[in-house]
């Protein structure tokens, strides 16, 4: 079964911010971070359990080749996404993204 997916403005805000820095650089590069994070958007919904558990029901998945991880909690009718969280940004830094999504 597949689950929709929703995120926190933060974590659509991270990915646009992540997006634009990248485009500044070469908008392959934006296009190919872009890619990856729809592959794992779409691996995430397909098999939400499958990846590494973190504290207080949190999953992550790392972005391949990119310094960013994909953090999110699997609920029973959706899959909310907390944070596109850079690997140099201090960790956790997103858990009390968790009060607005319920």
């Amino acid at each position: 079964m597949t689950l929709p997916l929703r995120e926190t403005g933060a974590a659509a805000w991270e990915l646009d911010e992540a997006l634009a820095y990248y485009s500044d650089i070469h908008p392959d590069v934006a296009g190919g971070f872009f890619q990856e994070v729809g592959r794992a958007k779409q691996l995430i919904s397909q098999f939400p359990l499958a990846w590494k558990n973190l504290d207080r029901g949190l999953k992550e998945f790392v972005i391949r080749h990119h310094p960013y991880t994909l953090v999110y909690q699997v609920r029973e009718d959706m899959i909310w996404i907390l944070a596109y969280a850079h690997h140099s940004r201090r960790p956790g830094y997103w858990k009390d993204r968790l009060r607005n999504t319920h």
